[in-house]
């Protein structure tokens, strides 16, 4: 693992928000994504297992179908921090890391 992850230092990390079906809005970062394509325009977000158990953003994105990635910069490193943690679905990390959440605007 860690001779993989050192192949891209440093690694860039973005915010990965969703909203579950529910309507609870999720934020997470994130250092696995890309871009695949741009025309059309496609990205790849990876998820791992956490305690054996699906994350909330990839939950949201499939129950959904929408998602918003944002690549943070060093002021929001501690905000990135706070929303790291493990939290129950029903927590907005929005409100544990401080940010204002924007709505987004889709290109069509």
């Amino acid at each position: 693992y860690k001779i993989l992850t050192s192949t891209v230092i440093p690694r860039p990390i973005a915010f990965v928000s969703t909203i579950s079906s529910d309507g609870i809005p999720n934020l997470a970062p994130m250092s696995y994504f890309s871009l695949v394509a741009h025309n059309p325009p496609l990205l790849s977000v990876s998820f791992s297992l956490s305690k054996g158990k699906p994350k909330d953003s990839r939950e949201n994105i499939l129950a959904t179908k929408e998602f918003t990635v944002s690549i943070i910069s060093e002021p929001f490193v501690e905000a990135a921090n706070a929303t790291s943690v493990d939290a129950p679905p029903e927590v907005d990390e929005w409100l544990l890391a401080g940010l204002t959440p924007e709505p987004s605007v889709s290109p069509r």
